[in-house]
């Protein structure tokens, strides 16, 4: 699969991830949201 357009990709290590999920957990909801919906289409 490729991207139709550029894209910017930020890599997070796990400690760094928790505590941006700490800090908004309406990310961690976003991405649950989406990862959900990608497997059902499957």
């Amino acid at each position: 699969m490729r991207a139709k357009t550029y894209v910017r990709c930020l890599a997070f290590d796990r400690a760094a991830f928790e505590e941006l999920v700490r800090q908004h957990p309406e990310i961690a909801a976003t991405l649950l949201e989406t990862a959900l919906s990608r497997l059902g289409q499957r």
